[in-house]
């Protein structure tokens, strides 16, 4: 008997075999976040009554007319150079003398920043049971580096957190994304296991710039309404719906 050269019928798919059998390189999302970076001002604290007393002197002391806080309040977010703009603009003034009142306005906030900042109610609670779970907290803000720490140590706050990182030299402000993304680095987690809860549009733009989630602090300065028309998706009406909602992110 000569050898048969015919192929079996049944041979295997070794291309199909091989495909089943390649390693999976794409790593999977994890089913939780592990890092939740906070705003400060109209997210944690609601600093307006100090900041609207801080901004008014300076106002006063340049000649001009004071604001309503609640005008105020809708300026805060954006570097005291931007707050004292907003002023200006609000008051009909000409902006030429921004950077000189800008400085009288951060000289005000330094000699009294806390005498009638709160934390929002439910805050504390809220802080401390994402501690318990397991999160890794950090602030990032646009406030000065060393008045943040100091409104939230005047608080009772800051020892929830594993970083504050405010503005400082060399450092942007936000929306740009360098300051949330020097967060992930010192944490060593991955863009889709943090999320950033703020109270602002800025807040909105620095997450996404960063690629990462967004919570939007209902409860803040800029509200709901606003933050949903700008695309925010999830957005907590009060500190007590940030864990579900950051659970869902």
């Amino acid at each position: 008997g000569r050898l048969s050269l015919h192929q079996p019928q049944c041979r295997p798919d070794l291309r199909l075999r091989n495909l089943v059998l390649r390693p999976q390189i794409r790593p999977e999302r994890p089913l939780r976040i592990r890092q939740i970076v906070f705003d400060l001002d109209g997210t944690l604290l609601d600093t307006a009554p100090d900041i609207a007393n801080a901004a008014n002197r300076a106002l006063v002391q340049a000649g001009f007319a004071e604001l309503e806080q609640a005008k105020i309040r809708g300026l805060v977010g954006n570097g005291a150079q931007r707050l004292i703009q907003g002023c200006l603009q609000a008051l009909g003034a000409p902006e030429s003398r921004t950077a000189e009142i800008a400085a009288d306005f951060v000289a005000h906030y330094q000699a009294q920043p806390s005498a009638q900042s709160q934390p929002y109610p439910g805050m504390a609670e809220l802080l401390s049971t994402l501690q318990a779970k397991g999160f890794r907290l950090d602030v990032l803000t646009n406030k000065p580096q060393l008045l943040a720490r100091r409104v939230l140590e005047d608080s009772g706050l800051a020892g929830a957190f594993e970083q504050i990182v405010g503005a400082r030299e060399l450092l942007p402000l936000k929306p740009d994304p360098k300051g949330l993304k020097s967060l992930l680095a010192a944490s060593s987690f991955r863009s889709w296991e943090a999320v950033l809860v703020g109270d602002s549009v800025v807040d909105l733009r620095t997450a996404r710039a960063a690629g990462i989630a967004f919570v939007g602090a209902g409860w803040g300065f800029e509200g709901t309404t606003r933050l949903r028309r700008a695309g925010a998706e999830r957005v907590a009406e009060q500190p007590v719906d940030v864990l579900a909602l950051v659970a869902g992110a």
